[in-house]
C-alpha cells in the first residue's frame, strides 16, 4: 500500500492560515475560486484550497494527481451537476488538530447548498452576473427578519429577509401566508366599496361638482389599472415579498394623508398614492398564494382569498356609513392605518422569499410610461365633458394625448419581447369578446355603486349608515352567488350562466327604474332590486372570467390575467365617469351638483342613468350570447377577483 504523500510546508501554511478565518470568509473565498474555475481564470492546483479542509477547490485531496488537460475542472463541474453532497466538520478545526470528517449531511442547509451549486453550474454559460448572484446567495444567506441587516439589505440591495424560523417550521405555515394575503384583500375591498358611500358627503364638505367628486373614485381605479401590470412584472424581477410589504406601507401613508387633505385636489392626489400601494398589494397576492399552496391545495387558498375579498366588499359600505354618522369622513381613510400596519408587520415576518427572481430580464419601460396617460386621457374626457364642454381645448388635448399614447402603447407592446400586456391575445375572438363583456359588466356594477348612494341620501333622506347597509346587500349577494356561477360554468360552459346572469341583472335594473320614485313605501323594493342585481352579477362574473382564462395558452395565463384586470379596472372607472356625467347633464344647469335639487328632478336624472346601465348590461348579455365556445384548458378555473 502506497504511503500517503506528506504535504509540503507551503500547503501546510496555507491550511493553517485558512483555518484561522471565519467560516463565512472561507465559504466566500471558496465560491470566488469556483467562479474563477468556471471562467477559466484559475487552474486546479494542489495548493488551491481556500477553505483549508485538506481538499483543493476541485474537490480532490492534496497529493492527488491532476492531468494537464483540465479534467480537474470538468470533474468539478460534473459534481455540481450531479449534486455531490457537502459534508460538515465533526469537530472544531483548530491549529495543530487533525480534521475529522463526518459523512452525515448538514440537513436542510445541505439541500440549499446543492440547489445553489446546481443552478450555478447550469448558469455558467449565461455570464458572470448569474454566477455572481448564485455565489452571493450561497456565501451571504439572507438575514432573519429581526436583524438590522435585514432592513439594510432590503433598502440598499433589494434582498428579501427570510421568514421567521419559528413560524416557517409550523405545519400550517402556508395558511399563515394565505391569512396575510387575506389582510390585504379585505383592506383593499373595504376601501374601494366604502368610498362610494363617502361621495355624497364629500360633495357637501367641499362644495364640489359631481365631476370633481367622482375623481376620488375614478383616479384610484385608473391608478390601479395603470400600475398593476407594472408591479406584477417588477415583482417577477425583484421579488414579491418586498413589493408586497412596501405596498402596505405606501397604502398606509396614502390613507393617512387622505384624512388630512384640506381640498379636493389634494384628496385626489393622495388617493393616487394610495392606489399605487394597492397595486403593489393586488398584483402580488394571487402569485404568493399560488406558490405557497402548490397544485394540490391551490383552489382552497384562492377560494379563501376570494372569500376575504367578498367580505371586504360587502362590509365596506356599512363600515363607511357608520363612520360618516359617528366620526367624520376623515376616519373612513384613517381606519386603514392600523390594518395596514398589521399587514406590513405580519408580511415582513411571515411571507416566504421569492425563489429565484429574474433580475436580468428586460423590462418594458416604454409601455410603463405610456399606459397611464393612454387610459387616463379617454376617461378624463368622459368625466369632464359636462364641466368643461365638448369644445374645451383642455378636453381636446386630453383626447389627443389619449389617442397618441394608446397608439404608441399598442405598437410598443407588439414589438417588445417582454410586454407589460400581451395584446396579441386580443386577436382571439373569444378572448376579445369575453374581455369586452367583462368591461361592460363592471361598468354596470360600479355605475350602480355610484348612483345608489346619491339616490338614497338625496331622494329618500337616508342616513349614511342606512344607505351603506342597503348598498352592502349587492356585494354580499354577488359573493354568495359567484361560486354557483363557477359550478354552472364547469357543467354547461360559459354561455348559459353569463346570459342568464345578465338577464337577472336587467330584471334588477328594471325594478330599480320602476320603484326609484321617492316614495318611502317602495324603499324595500329598491333594496330588493340591489339584491337581484348582485345575483345577476355573481352569475356572470365568475363564468365569464373563467372562460376568458380558458382561451389563453397554459404559458400565457399570467398575461391573460393582467389584461383581464386592466379591463376590469377600466370598466369600473368608465362606469363611474359615465354615470357622473349623465347625472350632471340630466340635472340641468351649470352647477353639476345634486345639492339643492328638487326630488322630482333627481328621480328623473337617476332614471336616465339607469337607462344607460340597462344598455351596458344588455350589450354584455348580447356579447355573451354570440361569443364562440372557449376550450376549458388549464387556465379555465383561474382565480377570479370580485
Amino acid at each position: 500500500m502506497a504511503a500517503r504523500p506528506v504535504p509540503d510546508g507551503r500547503a501546510h501554511a496555507d491550511r493553517e492560515r485558512a483555518r484561522s478565518r471565519p467560516r463565512r470568509v472561507q465559504r466566500l473565498l471558496a465560491c470566488r475560486h469556483r467562479q474563477r474555475l468556471h471562467r477559466g481564470e484559475a487552474t486546479v492546483s494542489r495548493h488551491a484550497d481556500p477553505c483549508g479542509h485538506g481538499r483543493s477547490a476541485s474537490g480532490r485531496r492534496h497529493g492527488a494527481s491532476h492531468s494537464a488537460d483540465g479534467r480537474g475542472v470538468e470533474a468539478f463541474r460534473y459534481r455540481l451537476h450531479h449534486h455531490r453532497p457537502l459534508y460538515r466538520l465533526a469537530g472544531p478545526a483548530r491549529a495543530g488538530q487533525r480534521i475529522r470528517r463526518s459523512r452525515e449531511p448538514v440537513g436542510r442547509r445541505h439541500d440549499l447548498y446543492v440547489r445553489r451549486h446546481h443552478r450555478a453550474a447550469a448558469a455558467r454559460d449565461q455570464g458572470a452576473d448569474h454566477l455572481r448572484d448564485e455565489a452571493d446567495l450561497l456565501t451571504n444567506p439572507p438575514p432573519g427578519p429581526f436583524s438590522l441587516g435585514a432592513l439594510r439589505a432590503a433598502a440598499l440591495e433589494g434582498r428579501e429577509p427570510a421568514p421567521l424560523e419559528a413560524v416557517a417550521r409550523l405545519k400550517s405555515y402556508r395558511w399563515f401566508v394565505v391569512g396575510t394575503v387575506c389582510i390585504g384583500a379585505v383592506m383593499g375591498q373595504v376601501d374601494a366599496s366604502m368610498t362610494q358611500v363617502l361621495l355624497p358627503r364629500l360633495e357637501v364638505e367641499f362644495g364640489a361638482r359631481l365631476s370633481s367628486v367622482s375623481w376620488v373614485a375614478v383616479a384610484y381605479l385608473l391608478a390601479l389599472a395603470s400600475f398593476m401590470p407594472i408591479f406584477g412584472r417588477l415583482a417577477d424581477m425583484f421579488g414579491r415579498k418586498l413589493l408586497y410589504t412596501a405596498g402596505f406601507l405606501l397604502f398606509i401613508a396614502g390613507s393617512a394623508l387622505c384624512g388630512y387633505a384640506t381640498s379636493l385636489p389634494w384628496l385626489i392626489f393622495f388617493r393616487v398614492l394610495q392606489a399605487i400601494g394597492g397595486a403593489l398589494i393586488t398584483s402580488n397576492s394571487v402569485a404568493i398564494v399560488v406558490k405557497i399552496m402548490g397544485p394540490e391545495e391551490r383552489g382552497r387558498g384562492l377560494g379563501l382569498q376570494s372569500a376575504a375579498q367578498a367580505v371586504g366588499l360587502g362590509a365596506g359600505p356599512a363600515i363607511g356609513g357608520f363612520i360618516l354618522d359617528t366620526l367624520g369622513w376623515q376616519w373612513a381613510f384613517w381606519i386603514n392605518v392600523p390594518l395596514g400596519i398589521a399587514g406590513a408587520i405580519i408580511g415582513w415576518f411571515v411571507l416566504p422569499q421569492t425563489g429565484n427572481p429574474s433580475r436580468h430580464e428586460r423590462f418594458d419601460w416604454r409601455g410603463a410610461i405610456l399606459i397611464a396617460p393612454a387610459l387616463t386621457g379617454f376617461v378624463a374626457v368622459l368625466n369632464e365633458v359636462h364641466a368643461l364642454g365638448p369644445t374645451s381645448p383642455i378636453l381636446i388635448a386630453c383626447l389627443l394625448v389619449g389617442i397618441v399614447c394608446a397608439t404608441l402603447f399598442v405598437r410598443t407592446e407588439h414589438r417588445t419581447s417582454a410586454p407589460l400586456l400581451d395584446l396579441k391575445l386580443l386577436a382571439k375572438p373569444a378572448f376579445l369578446l369575453g374581455n369586452t363583456a367583462n368591461f361592460l359588466s363592471y361598468a354596470t356594477l360600479f355605475g350602480v355603486f355610484f348612483l345608489v348612494p346619491f339616490a338614497l341620501v338625496r331622494i329618500y333622506q337616508d342616513t349614511a349608515l342606512a344607505a351603506g347597509l342597503r348598498l352592502s346587500i349587492l356585494p354580499v349577494m354577488l359573493g354568495l352567488v359567484a361560486p354557483v356561477g363557477g359550478m354552472l360554468y364547469d357543467r354547461v360552459g360559459p354561455r348559459l350562466p353569463t346570459c342568464f346572469g345578465m338577464l337577472v341583472c336587467l330584471a334588477g335594473l328594471a325594478i330599480l327604474y320602476r320603484f326609484l320614485d321617492g316614495n318611502p313605501a317602495n324603499l324595500w323594493l329598491v333594496t330588493l332590486s340591489l339584491a337581484v342585481i348582485g345575483v345577476g352579477q355573481g352569475l356572470f362574473i365568475s363564468p365569464n372570467s373563467s372562460a376568458i382564462m380558458s382561451t389563453a395558452p397554459a404559458d400565457e395565463t399570467g398575461q391573460a390575467g393582467s389584461v383581464l384586470n386592466v379591463m376590469r379596472m377600466l370598466g369600473m372607472s368608465t362606469g363611474i365617469a359615465g354615470a357622473s356625467t349623465l347625472l350632471a347633464l340630466s340635472l340641468g344647469g351649470d352647477s353639476g351638483s345634486t345639492l339643492d335639487i328638487p326630488v322630482a328632478t333627481l328621480v328623473t336624472a337617476s332614471r336616465d342613468v339607469i337607462v344607460l346601465l340597462v344598455c351596458l348590461a344588455g350589450l354584455a348579455g348580447l356579447i355573451s350570447l354570440i361569443r364562440p365556445r372557449g376550450g376549458q384548458g388549464p387556465g379555465s378555473r383561474a382565480p377570479v377577483d370580485l
